[in-house]
């Protein structure tokens, strides 16, 4: 995760109250170092996909609530299914 906030912060500051999807994180620099887009371009890719597929599999699972009076149960977090992708 990147906050252009954090380009000017130093080593050792201590940012503001961050919120990221509903938690709250304060986040101390330990460390800055510039990646090479193309190191990290597959798992951002990995992650957005994810996470629209997260988004339309919840779509389509309330859907079928609706329509079908029945119950649902997703049995793999988003978190999982980025580890899992990640490790391969």
């Amino acid at each position: 995760m990147h906050y252009k906030k954090f380009d000017k912060i130093e080593v050792g500051a201590i940012t503001e109250i961050i919120e990221d999807g509903g938690q709250f994180k304060i986040l101390q620099i330990t460390d800055v170092r510039k990646i090479p887009l193309e190191k990290v371009s597959n798992p951002i890719k990995h992650r957005i996909l994810a996470r629209k597929t997260g988004k339309m599999l919840q779509e389509k699972v309330d859907e079928m609530k609706k329509e079908n009076n029945i119950k649902v149960e997703i049995i793999a977090e988003e978190e999982e299914i980025i580890e899992e992708d990640e490790s391969e």
